[in-house]
């Protein structure tokens, strides 16, 4: 697929593509995006060393909680206690 038709498919221009493909950093849904039109699905799993890796299910609706204002946005730190 070339960078004009998947600009066309985002509704963004080719200028716009090509600064999202060499972006080392970016928004998950705009690599899902970038993925479904070029015919890919996202999928996430987190490696573990000592126990099974997982798939990571439900990222829009983690990026829904996010425009909830009484989402909390601090960084976790492991600590489970309460």
């Amino acid at each position: 697929m070339t960078q004009a038709t998947a600009a066309e498919e985002l509704g963004i221009n080719q200028g716009n593509v090509s600064r999202l493909e060499r972006r080392s950093d970016l928004l998950i849904s705009s690599l899902r995006n970038y993925l479904k039109v070029m015919g890919g699905e996202l999928r996430l799993i987190a490696d573990f060393p000592s126990r099974r890796s997982i798939a990571i299910d439900g990222i829009s609706d983690l990026e829904s909680y996010a425009s909830d204002p009484d989402f909390d946005e601090t960084p976790f730190d492991g600590d489970t206690r309460q």
